[in-house]
């Protein structure tokens, strides 16, 4: 294992045994420092998982073997992605970033997860590009806008993934903001990954065996 990773976990069972030792505290403000440790155990054990699962992918063959046929059953030249909520502003913005994954019924649902506000004008993304993972989790990015005064409220976006998870949306639909303050933009997209149930229950029998391995390789780092 990487020296990073065995470092993270060294911080990690410093913090379980910090948290044991408030179990055996007494008084009410020991709940808030264990809220407040396990929340940190949480947050670095959720970022061991995805470090570890990166070097299985580099240095396992069954891993990277799960992991290649999940990008392959992501792979698709024509995905559609459709806006199912907005949000508003009082002052004008555009959804910059959105992040999500897919969830066990086979769709994804990303939220944006920040948002550009501007001084005038009403602006939103024609292109959204980005990546998903062999986990299927999804980080988009704007990477280019248009203005308009009416339509500048995307409904869906059209476009591709390729082989290593690369994710290029165009915007295919646009509805009017009738709010009129140019505030409105967008906050929830979701899309179908999967038109076959079989490459639907495929992905996520691999998804599940390599949890298993990501844990195997995690228990032989705490032994």
């Amino acid at each position: 294992m990487t020296e990073e990773i065995l470092a993270a976990q060294k911080i990690i069972e410093q913090l379980i045994t910090k948290k044991e030792s408030l179990l055996k505290k007494g008084g009410f403000s020991r709940w808030l420092w264990l809220k407040k440790t396990q929340r940190r155990i949480s947050f670095l054990e959720d970022k061991q998982f995805y470090r570890i699962s990166d070097y299985l992918f580099q240095q396992s063959p069954d891993f990277q073997q799960l992991a290649n046929k999940n990008l392959s059953l992501l792979e698709t030249s024509n995905i559609r992605f459709t806006v199912y909520a907005n949000s508003d502003s009082p002052v004008s913005a555009y959804t910059l970033k959105l992040s999500g994954y897919i969830h066990p019924n086979g769709y994804s649902y990303c939220e944006s997860s920040a948002k550009q506000h501007l001084v005038a004008g009403k602006s939103y993304p024609t292109v959204l590009k980005g990546n998903i993972d062999y986990w299927g989790r999804i980080e988009l990015k704007a990477s280019s806008l248009n203005h308009s005064y009416i339509f500048n409220l995307p409904k869906s976006y059209v476009g591709s993934v390729d082989a290593n998870g690369n994710v290029s949306l165009q915007v295919k639909e646009k509805a009017p903001d009738l709010i009129g303050n140019g505030g409105m933009s967008m906050e929830k997209i979701i899309a179908n990954h999967f038109e076959y149930e079989s490459d639907h229950n495929l992905f996520f029998s691999n998804y599940n065996e390599m949890i298993d391995l990501v844990h195997d390789a995690w228990d032989t780092i705490k032994s």
